[in-house]
């Protein structure tokens, strides 16, 4: 897919993110987020005559206890999922949900000898899991089929970067849905995460000062895919505590529980008037 494509669903996403951020901070009820084309910022708000730039950066967690890097292998597996949606769409076939489990050690930094995936590798496994639906997909609307990587015999029957194919048809399916399975341990949120993300984007905020009256970070925790997903429990002394930042206000948005959870500033000699 064009790097163009991929502008154009970030964007999509981003305008999403900022719509849930909106409608679950009681503070913005009535008020409009300004999405921008063009970053940095995301967007921004007008809330008490004061113009507030909002930043978006998600919280996620790099690798699991396996050392695969779990943003990249699911980043990448997205990918080879809408190309391979896309292919299909070509085909004239009735609208399937297919997901796909790829294999950890399939190219994705799991040690320093690992390459990432080429384009031309995320072709080849486009093509191998569009023709596979294209031969096994079920003849009825309510059917799934299921296609594992071992036959009785344990002989491997499909690509060695794949666990399994499930291939899925219902008569209310109006739309194609093919995703990556994803699995692991979610590890619990943590202050040092926190801190991490926090850092990453606190250099933006100089630069939000020459047009802003206010800048603030938006974290997105995500369950839809499982490396921006955490363990919220027991983490009173995490969310608590007081974090050193420059953004005027930072929050923590917890996608799949629609809450907004805002982090406590730590007052500084320099910020006391």
């Amino acid at each position: 897919m064009a790097r163009h494509d991929w502008e154009i669903l970030k964007k999509e996403r981003e305008k999403k993110q900022l719509e849930l951020f909106k409608n679950c901070f009681v503070e913005l009820k009535d008020l409009s987020i300004n999405i921008i084309d063009k970053d940095p910022p995301d967007g921004f708000l007008i809330k008490d005559n004061r113009k507030v730039a909002i930043e978006l950066t998600e919280l996620y967690w790099n690798k699991d206890s396996d050392g695969v890097d779990k943003r990249a292998q699911e980043s990448t597996a997205n990918q080879i999922m809408y190309i391979a949606q896309q292919k299909y769409l070509t085909l004239g076939l009735p609208p399937l949900q297919v997901n796909v489990s790829f294999a950890d050690d399939y190219g994705l930094i799991k040690n320093k000898n690992s390459r990432n995936l080429s384009s031309s590798d995320k072709e080849r496994l486009s093509d191998y899991i569009v023709e596979k639906v294209r031969i096994y997909y079920p003849k009825l609307t309510t059917n799934t089929i299921v296609l594992d990587e071992y036959d009785i015999n344990w002989k491997r029957i499909l690509d060695e970067k794949i666990n399994s194919i499930s291939i899925s048809r219902f008569p209310e399916l109006t739309e194609n849905c093919w995703v990556a399975n994803g699995g692991g341990v979610v590890p619990g949120i943590s202050a040092e995460k926190i801190i991490e993300r926090i850092s990453s984007k606190n250099e933006k905020v100089k630069k939000y000062c020459l047009k802003y009256d206010e800048a603030w970070l938006v974290m997105l925790e995500s369950w839809t895919i499982l490396a921006g997903y955490f363990n919220f429990r027991h983490a009173e002394d995490v969310l608590n505590r007081e974090y050193e930042f420059d953004f005027d206000r930072v929050f923590i948005l917890r996608s799949g529980e629609k809450q907004v959870i805002e982090l406590k500033k730590m007052i500084r000699i320099n910020d006391v008037q």
